[in-house]
């Protein structure tokens, strides 16, 4: 029993963490072009994105969710945002829906070095 708390712990622990949720995680679309979820930026906090992924895998909405997010930088807002719309790919198919709506979050990493 005690090995079964601590698995369930340790599971929903690592979903807690995740960068990418939402439908398109609960429905198994495969990511075909990944990003990094992290920029390298100097300041502290996530900035969060509400996505719209069409049947052919491009992202055709990214919309700022200010509620959610921490950094309200806009150099760091639209960075996040083009890295999402430019380069993130998903699985295409007419299987999943025409709108498939997920969650992204982008953390920043420290500039070293400088």
């Amino acid at each position: 029993m005690k090995n079964l708390i601590l698995l369930l712990y340790i599971t929903f622990s690592f979903a807690g963490l995740s960068q990418l949720s939402g439908d398109i995680v609960t429905d198994q679309r495969k990511i075909t072009s990944p990003i990094s979820y992290q920029l390298p930026i100097t300041a502290v906090g996530k900035i969060v994105f509400d996505i719209s992924v069409n049947t052919e895998g491009k992202v055709t909405s990214c919309v700022y969710n200010k509620t959610e997010s921490t950094i309200r930088s806009t150099r760091y807002i639209y960075e996040a945002k083009n890295l999402i719309l430019l380069r993130l790919r998903f699985e295409t198919g007419n299987g999943f829906p025409t709108h498939h709506q997920g969650r992204i979050i982008i953390t920043p990493i420290t500039e070293t070095g400088r």
